[in-house]
């Protein structure tokens, strides 16, 4: 089934779709087309689906979902897909509705954080790789073999290898921020709760608190105060966001600043992979919060 999108009417602002993903060998025309939302989630779709379905990616490198507005250039990759991957909640909000897409929406029936009812919640449910392990990737799983049944194997059989190497990368973040745990830092939007409860670690409010917004003087002056209170020792920026409110706080508090990604993007050194994005973050964290910086980790190459 292929997809339509209705923002037909809106500027083109940038580049929407991963031109560089590699097109596998065969007939182009019978290999499945999935349109996935943001960078993290292609990568891991591309991880399970190989070469049965080709992956291109909505969101362009730079820009950040909270802002990013549709353009007609989305529109023409929908119009190609066989399947949407969406995460859902506020994740994505900016792809619209879709007429007689098929699609797989990842937090449907996951309680999210902060949840008051349908498509609300932190959505950023992929910044835990156990989460992506346990519930996304079976999903992802799924439906892939849903359009590409004659691929299901070699699918099931990388959905397994893509689980095994989030064990590892699991316990690799654990050992780098095993020094730093139960501290706490301030983000620059509400990104990271998933990975530090996760990970023993506690984020103290946001600069962002919602899409698109900053932080006014009084709100920075509340932020000031109650992160003296609660002993933050870092504030993390995001490279998609400006940094005037983090450095400002960062200034006030006499703590680093260090950068994490919370959704990467084709050609960005570190982060153009999933499981390069996570260790990119965890590297971040533990310097922002005194510990060591990991090691270059071995299990980086794709799954067969």
């Amino acid at each position: 089934m292929r997809t339509t999108l209705l923002v037909l009417g809106l500027p083109v602002l940038a580049t929407a779709c991963d031109a560089r993903a590699p097109e596998p060998a065969g007939d182009p025309a019978a290999v499945p087309v999935v349109a996935a939302t943001l960078p993290p989630i292609a990568s891991l779709v591309r991880r399970v689906g190989g070469d049965a379905v080709v992956v291109r990616t909505l969101l362009p490198p730079g820009a950040h979902p909270d802002s990013y507005e549709a353009t007609p250039r989305v529109a023409r990759a929908l119009a190609e897909a066989d399947l949407v991957v969406r995460v859902g909640a506020a994740a994505d909000a900016w792809l619209g509705p879709v007429q007689d897409a098929p699609e797989l929406v990842l937090t449907d029936g996951m309680t999210l954080q902060g949840q008051r009812g349908p498509g609300t919640g932190n959505p950023h449910v992929w910044l835990d790789p156990i989460l992506v392990r346990d519930r996304l990737v079976p999903r992802i799983e799924t439906a892939l073999v849903g359009i590409a049944p004659g691929a299901a194997d070699g699918i099931r059989a990388r959905a397994a290898a893509l689980a095994d190497s989030l064990t590892v990368l699991d316990a690799e973040i654990r050992a780098a921020l095993a020094d730093v745990r139960g501290r706490r830092f301030v983000a620059a939007h509400p990104a990271w709760v998933y990975f530090a409860d996760r990970y023993g670690l506690e984020q103290v409010g946001a600069i962002h608190g919602s899409p698109g917004t900053g932080v006014g003087s009084r709100d920075l002056a509340r932020l000031v105060e109650e992160t003296r209170t609660r002993g933050v020792q870092a504030v993390i920026a995001e490279p998609q966001l400006g940094r005037a409110g983090v450095h400002a706080l960062a200034d006030e508090l006499a703590v680093p600043v260090e950068v994490a990604d919370a959704v990467g993007g084709p050609g960005l050194d570190g982060r153009d992979d999933y499981l390069a994005l996570m260790r990119f973050n965890a590297e971040a964290f533990a310097r922002a919060l005194g510990a060591a910086a990991m090691s270059t980790p071995s299990t980086g190459a794709p799954p067969p």
